[in-house]
């Protein structure tokens, strides 16, 4: 009975920059991308489940159970382990079509290594960036205490940010807001509040919604996987720094492959 073709698929070891995990990822076949592909139209937090089982299922080393794979990863360490399965699986060459120079406004298409440009900014600190509470003191009477989602929070919560532009992403990294209120008794808002939660951080000046963002960078997001490459125009010389995003880039080639 025929059970497997002698096919023995690549695997590339990933460390997690956030908390320092390390796993070996498998090459995508057919099957996983066709699966995969069935989801693009669907709503995101079903794109987000599958791509969440593709990674997991991707794992070939030792592993938890996906539900606690995916409550002790996070978003970003999950950023990690896409550019282990797009290298392993679809090589490390990035096609761009038709790139704009900035200053010229000439275009060309670019195919560049994504391992040139490789940066792995990997959290040295002693204490677990997950489950961490960092408390942003935005004025003298409140205080927005900020974390680091996981994959299963993104999921319960996206339903909520579908709508919202990137920019305004930074609220799922908000917990809840503490402050003193007109009363001077303690008050707390937070995720589980829906509405009162979402009229809060409408509120924000764009001055405290800066002071979250820029937390949010310092003690979270910059510690990640980055790819950026030198990129001289050959028109007119001008010289800039592409930042590649990978996940997009992984999303496209496995829609196109096998077209």
């Amino acid at each position: 009975m025929f059970e497997r073709l002698p096919i023995d698929l690549p695997e590339i070891e990933v460390i997690t920059p956030q908390s320092g995990q390390s796993y070996r990822v498998r090459a995508l076949v057919f099957a996983n991308e066709h699966s995969f592909r069935s989801s693009i139209y669907s709503t995101t937090k079903t794109i987000l489940d599958k791509l969440n089982h593709l990674i997991y299922n991707a794992i070939v080393s030792e592993k938890p159970s996906y539900e606690e794979f995916i409550s002790t990863t996070t978003t970003i360490d999950r950023d990690s382990i896409i550019y282990g399965l797009y290298q392993v699986s679809y090589g490390d060459i990035y096609n761009i079509e038709k790139y704009q120079c900035t200053s010229c406004g000439k275009k060309e298409d670019l195919s560049v290594s994504m391992s040139s440009g490789f940066n792995l900014n990997k959290y040295e600190g002693k204490d677990p960036i997950l489950g961490a509470e960092i408390p942003v003191q935005l004025n003298d009477r409140i205080k927005a205490i900020i974390v680091q989602p996981t994959c299963k929070i993104e999921l319960d919560e996206i339903d909520n940010y579908v709508n919202e532009n990137r920019d305004m992403i930074w609220r799922m990294h908000l917990d809840r807001f503490e402050y003193i209120a007109d009363d001077d008794s303690e008050q707390v808002i937070s995720k589980d509040k829906g509405i009162k939660f979402n009229i809060a951080c409408n509120q924000l000046p764009s001055s405290m919604v800066k002071l979250i963002t820029d937390a949010i960078y310092e003690n979270f997001t910059k510690y990640q996987v980055e790819c950026k490459i030198n990129y001289e125009c050959p028109h007119c010389g001008h010289k800039e720094e592409l930042n590649f995003d990978f996940t997009q880039q992984f999303f496209r080639m496995v829609s196109r492959s096998g077209k």
